[in-house]
């Protein structure tokens, strides 16, 4: 579906443009999508007085940000006594398995397995090593194994009380530990991984 309107900053004619549209047909529902430029309280309640109906937050934008966004547009909402919905999409619904450590193809987990979740597995296999942990070379069925993602994620953004689900959940993991670069999961039922499976988090 092609957007109703294109809104450029500071372009007072489209300004006029929508909200002419606005009182011709009012039962379209205009959603904007916003960036972290208009992180700003003038230009929310601005925009929001045209008669937006909804706000997306573009998924890009900085958690810290976003919720500073979200914080202005409900203020908003709250003097004027208005429902504006606020939607904002995650990346992490396309998060997808790039690649298993040894280039496997395919992993089977048994219940309390380990899963290390990584940007770079290079990396990560330095720091396991560097714990002291062996990993092994032959691994059809393994206690634990190392996978990269993509698109590459902050794991400093995830919570120890985060359940990931891999493949639509035929299989799912615990958070136990989190770092900069690597997320550590316990496996909560037995399952397979394949290269390529998505992964909701």
């Amino acid at each position: 579906m092609e957007p109703l309107l294109i809104i450029e900053e500071n372009e007072e004619e489209t300004y006029n443009n929508m909200i002419k549209r606005i009182k011709l047909k009012r039962q379209t529902k205009l959603i904007c999508t916003l960036d972290e430029n208009w992180n700003n309280t003038d230009k929310i309640a601005k925009l929001l007085n045209y008669g937006v109906d909804c706000i997306e937050i573009y998924s890009e934008v900085d958690d810290t940000v976003k919720q500073e966004m979200i914080s202005k547009i409900r203020s908003f909402a709250k003097k004027n006594k208005q429902i504006i919905p606020i939607m904002y999409t995650l990346s992490y619904y396309h998060v997808y398995i790039s690649k298993i450590l040894n280039n496997e193809k395919e992993i089977n987990f048994t219940q309390n397995s380990v899963l290390y979740i990584t940007n770079d597995i290079d990396e990560i296999k330095e720091k396991i090593h560097n714990m002291n942990v062996q990993i092994s070379e032959d691994i059809p069925t393994v206690d634990y194994t190392i996978i990269s993602i993509e698109p590459q994620l902050i794991f400093n953004n995830f919570s120890d009380t985060d359940i990931i689900h891999i493949n639509f959940g035929d299989i799912s993991f615990k958070i136990s530990e989190i770092s900069e670069s690597y997320l550590k999961c316990i496996a909560l039922n037995p399952g397979k991984i394949i290269k390529g499976n998505m992964i909701s988090l």
